[in-house]
């Protein structure tokens, strides 16, 4: 049984359908724009799973996000912090001259 169950409000559908049709977005927000509408519509989630190539723990994630915190929430890409660098401004301009230089 699912935990988070999605109901979109007719302002979040119009939404979600505009978001996908667009053409501007990344594929990450257009994939969970489908997931909260297959997810309306009542699919299982293993007729998401393969009807959009994701995994299982997406479609789950991608609720639980809608129920937490709507669209604002769900939807956008967070960005990933990188690691810091194990050089130096120095050491880097080093290792680049050397590369450069073969």
């Amino acid at each position: 049984m699912r935990k988070h169950r999605v109901q979109l409000k007719a302002p979040d559908r119009r939404s979600l359908v505009a978001l996908i049709r667009s053409g501007r977005h990344a594929a990450r927000p257009i994939t969970r724009a489908r997931i909260l509408l297959m997810s309306d519509r009542r699919a299982t989630d293993q007729q998401i799973v393969q009807a959009l190539h994701t995994s299982l723990a997406t479609v789950e994630r991608t609720r639980r996000k809608y129920a937490q915190g709507g669209l604002p929430r769900a939807i956008p890409d967070q960005p990933h912090p990188g690691r810091a660098s194990k050089l130096e401004g120095s050491q880097q301009a080093r290792l680049v001259a050397i590369a450069c230089s073969g």
